[in-house]
């Protein structure tokens, strides 16, 4: 049987199942740990639409429609076994690319630079698929191997920590651990600072996304990523993303982040 995703789906705990349970760090760290979801679909059903849709690869992409200007980001993009179905919030991408390319895609897609668009241009509280047809996604050709090889590893290390994932996607990299919370910022943040690098920002532009008012000056009124700003405020005492993206672009512009 392949599941179906849904916004009242729920976690199976100690036995029980229990709504909208919050998953803590240790069962993120099982790879064999998974949601319960309160509705199924046929796995046969499932590989019939994506048969008749062309699509042989053992996996998908998939962004979650709903999208509001107080979540820590807008756009929020995953993967997916392409055994899982999935409700209308959920919708689903099939890029005619390797899985190293679809990597990079996903990096674009879960990037502050595309979330900086995205909230630009969003009206309401969805993602709908004519605002993501809107976003300055980049080509496969526009990355170099250096490229690929640097957003795919990472990629790899935020995504292959589960076994359903890691049965269908980048094979070609280790299974990881789910990381500490400091530790998975780290990694988004490199991945942050070099997508910004690819579209060519510079220092000052890439600050300005992930803070106007740095670069500005106190009294600009506009918050980019409010609701991120003020959770690791309350959680670290500083605006951390902030400082990990750009100290990542600065270990790029130096050549010591490779």
């Amino acid at each position: 049987m392949a599941t179906k995703l849904s916004p009242s789906s729920c976690c199976r705990l100690e036995g029980k199942l229990t709504e909208a349970a919050n998953v803590e760090l240790a069962r993120k760290q099982n790879p064999a740990f998974t949601v319960t979801p309160r509705y199924w679909v046929a796995a046969s059903e499932v590989q019939n639409c994506w048969r008749q849709k062309g699509w042989d690869k053992p996996w998908t992409l998939a962004w979650r429609d709903i999208a509001r200007s107080t979540d820590e980001r807008t756009l929020i993009v995953t993967v997916l076994p392409a055994t899982y179905a999935v409700g209308h919030t959920a919708g689903l991408m099939m890029p005619q690319v390797d899985d190293q390319h679809a990597a990079c895609l996903l990096a674009l897609l879960n990037s502050l630079v595309v979330d900086y668009v995205e909230r630009i241009k969003q009206a309401g509280v969805h993602a709908s698929l004519f605002y993501l047809k809107q976003l300055p996604i980049l080509p496969p050709e526009a990355f170099t191997p250096e490229d690929v090889a640097f957003i795919a590893a990472r990629v790899a290390q935020l995504t292959r920590t589960a076994d359903d994932i890691n049965a269908v996607w980048l094979t070609e990299y280790p299974a990881y651990t789910f990381q500490e919370p400091k530790e998975r910022l780290q990694i988004r943040a490199e991945l942050d600072a070099y997508i910004a690098k690819i579209y060519g920002l510079t220092r000052e532009e890439l600050q300005y996304i992930l803070d106007p008012a740095a670069v500005m000056g106190p009294e600009h009124p506009a918050v980019t990523f409010l609701g991120l700003k003020r959770k690791e405020t309350e959680l670290y005492g500083e605006y951390l993303t902030a400082r990990l993206v750009l100290a990542a672009f600065d270990a790029l512009s130096a050549g010591t982040l490779k």
